[in-house]
């Protein structure tokens, strides 16, 4: 709808409301229109002077600014410019930004190689080293340490924490794996790192006696 269709519009409901007010509203809306009416398609020109001047690598949208910058480009003011994508890097899905290639991570405007130490594996998480250590060993600095077991021990795959666990029968003690000494009567308990008493027993000190 063009600027003088729009201003019969207006016209024709401004006409509709209450007397009082109808001849007021009505003779400042059709001095502001009038002019746009005799001009006829002069006024739609008029309209079209005000639309989004779409600039070079950029297309059309409904969106707030009515253009958008083609993939590849980014805006700058009132015009698209080319990314510049640095050596090992590639455009994101959107074609908005770039992203590091794998084996390299972002450093300001620059991709910088991973230094994947002895015993480590490039990592798919995007925070951290970039590296992670294989199982048996752990991250020691930029190194890959290999994880000391104690005897009757065993690797768990806890990221954090202890990364071994004692064996049924024996329990941590100062970084050792220690048996536990089960009494008459008595028997390990579920985690098998204690004991509890059998039934109809109960527990005095280190002994089960009767109830």
């Amino acid at each position: 709808m063009n600027i003088s269709a729009r201003c019969y519009r207006a016209a024709y409901v401004f006409g509709r409301i209450n007397a009082p007010v109808r001849y007021l509203k009505l003779t400042a809306l059709l001095a502001c229109c009038w002019p746009l009416i005799l001009l006829g398609e002069s006024g739609a020109a008029l309209e079209h002077e005000h639309k989004a001047v779409i600039p070079k690598h950029a297309y059309e949208t409904n969106s707030l600014g009515g253009w958008r910058c083609d993939r590849g480009y980014v805006r700058s003011a009132q015009t698209c410019e080319p990314i510049k994508i640095p050596p090992n890097a590639y455009l994101n899905a959107h074609g908005s930004r770039w992203k590091c290639e794998r084996g390299f991570r972002k450093d300001g405007m620059k991709c910088i190689k991973i230094e994947v130490p002895v015993h480590g594996y490039l990592s798919s998480s995007p925070y951290g080293k970039g590296w992670q250590c294989e199982r048996a060993y752990e991250a020691v600095d930029d190194r890959c340490v290999k994880i000391s077991l104690p005897e009757h021990a065993y690797l768990t795959d806890s990221p954090f924490g202890d990364r071994w666990q004692c064996e049924r029968g024996f329990r941590a003690t100062r970084g050792e794996c220690v048996a536990v000494t089960v009494p008459a009567n008595a028997h390990l308990n579920d985690r098998g790192d204690g004991w509890s008493c059998d039934r109809s027993y109960s527990r005095v000190g280190e002994v089960c006696g009767r109830r």
